[in-house]
């Protein structure tokens, strides 16, 4: 058995910090022999969070203005965000809209 390198946690952002979210396969496109150890140690630390099985952000993702939506369009793929949405986005519900809601052509999924 290979003996596994250690993953430094600032070239791991700095790889994926731009995207924000990010897959366990989108890992390992990049870094073939990661070891998913690693993201229970980050998160445990605080590091990311875990949106739910096979993904994750980094703690800032969730503060930019299109995070939910991002990460319903890229957890259930393809899919696109509910008229609703959009139109409390543009402001033209005069109700708020507290949950993001995701339409696709696949089995429902919530």
């Amino acid at each position: 058995m290979k003996k596994q390198k250690y993953m430094n946690f600032i070239k791991f952002k700095n790889t994926f910090e731009k995207a924000g979210i990010f897959s366990v396969n989108n890992i390992k496109s990049i870094y073939p022999d990661f070891y998913n150890q690693y993201l229970t140690n980050w998160k445990r630390k605080g590091y990311i969070i875990k949106l739910r099985n096979g993904w994750y952000c980094f703690n800032e993702f969730l503060n930019r203005p299109y995070a939910l939506w991002q990460t319903a369009n890229l957890i259930y793929s393809p899919s696109y965000i509910s008229l609703e949405s959009a139109l409390f986005f543009y402001e033209l519900l005069p109700e708020g809209v507290f949950n993001t809601t995701s339409v696709s052509t696949n089995k429902t999924y919530e």
